[in-house]
């Protein structure tokens, strides 16, 4: 089942194969959810809680000067920037 990161889920033998992601999940994204900076989303056993994968999503912009002048004519004049999500990281 994919659920937000909890508490409950088994951090400690996740491994991807790489360091990197492994550590981000064991040591940061605990600290990135309770700063509202990323929600981070698991893949997890249902009896064990073990992680199977994880992705993280936060909140990214594009400046409108990125995109093609045909397209910012249809935005209103007051954006400045488009709102996106950012795929911050994957691992299975």
């Amino acid at each position: 089942m994919i659920e937000l990161l909890d508490k409950k889920h088994n951090r400690d033998v996740f491994d991807c194969g790489k360091d990197l992601l492994n550590n981000y999940l064991k040591n940061q994204a605990g600290q990135d959810i309770k700063r509202k900076l990323s929600a981070c989303f698991v893949l997890a056993e249902s009896t064990s809680n073990q992680i199977q994968g994880y992705y993280t999503l936060s909140n990214n912009s594009i400046p409108l000067s990125s995109f093609p002048e045909h397209i910012q004519k249809k935005l209103p004049r007051s954006y400045i920037s488009i709102p996106t999500t950012l795929l911050g990281r994957l691992a299975i």
